[in-house]
Parts: C-alpha cells; structure tokens; sequence
C-alpha cells in the first residue's frame, strides 16, 4: 500500500506541474551591415577652440560662434539619405546643449551657418549625401546666471549613419 502512495504522489507531481508550464522556441533574426563607407575627420578628434578671450559678460548664445569643421568623406555610401548625431550629455541647464565642465556653460549646436537651425544634443539631423551640413556652435549659459572665470571644455561624439 505505501507503494502505491508513493507512486501516486510522483504521478500527481508530475501532472501538477505539466499544467502550467509551456514551451516555445524564441526565434532570433537580423542582418549584418557593412559601416558606411565614411569616415569624419580622418577619424581623428575634431577640436573647436573658442580662444582664450571669451568674456563671461559676452556669452549670450550669439557671441562666439565657432564652425565645427567636420570633415566627412564617402566612398559610394549605399543610400544619399544619411544622419548625424552629436552624442554626449546635456547640461543641466538645458538638455539639448552639450555640458561644459563650468558650471552655468553649455555649447549650442546648428546646422548651417547665421543663425541655423538648432541641432540639439542625442538628436538626429538628416541630409542627404552629397551635401553635408555646416555646422556651428555657440556658447550659451543658464539664464540669470553669472559666470565664472576660467578654463572649460566639453565632449561629444559624432555619429554617421545612412537611412
């Protein structure tokens, strides 16, 4: 008797948990491409110096415009219609600008040159190949902010990509 007890118990186990699992297959798909046939600046860093007479007094988002010289070459990208990305953080401030390491001073971005169209940080601006748009930046602070005096800079990276 106390075998067919034991048996009972596995065969009610095994139904117990028969109930309530299932099983499917999870299917992975993608397709592998080539990077574009571009490369930005040699692949080397693009700097954009500001100089060392910028006064604190002057930085309204006007004053201290600076071409951002990327220097884009492509080899028979597959598709004209292309992107790009200046990756990075936002200041606090305003999370469409690049940060700075001053406190108050972030770097606005535009495509074209004048006064542009705003280009804002982790944003993608698109164009179509072989015309590469000029970009500009221009020193901006937090509103009602004063600024200190010193040394800044800023990072970002630039993103390629064709649609």
């Amino acid at each position: 008797m106390l075998r067919i007890k034991v048996i009972s118990c596995v065969v009610l186990t095994g139904m117990l948990l028969s109930v309530g699992a299932n099983a499917v297959d999870v299917n992975f798909r993608g397709t592998l491409i080539d990077p574009p046939p571009c490369t930005i600046n040699g692949g080397t860093d693009v700097d954009v110096n500001f100089g060392s007479t910028v006064l604190t007094t002057r930085v309204d988002g006007v004053n201290y415009r600076m071409a951002v010289p990327l220097n884009i070459v492509c080899t028979a990208p597959p598709l004209n219609t292309m992107r790009l990305q200046f990756v990075g953080t936002g200041a606090p401030f305003d999370a469409s600008v690049v940060n700075t390491d001053k406190t108050d001073l972030g770097i606005k971005l535009y495509s074209g040159t004048g006064t542009g169209t705003p280009v804002d940080v982790n944003s993608w601006l698109n164009f179509t190949y072989p015309t590469f748009p000029a970009i500009e930046a221009v020193l901006v602070k937090n509103p009602g902010s004063t600024l200190t005096s010193g040394v800044f800079s800023a990072a970002s990276t630039v993103l390629l990509d064709w649609q």
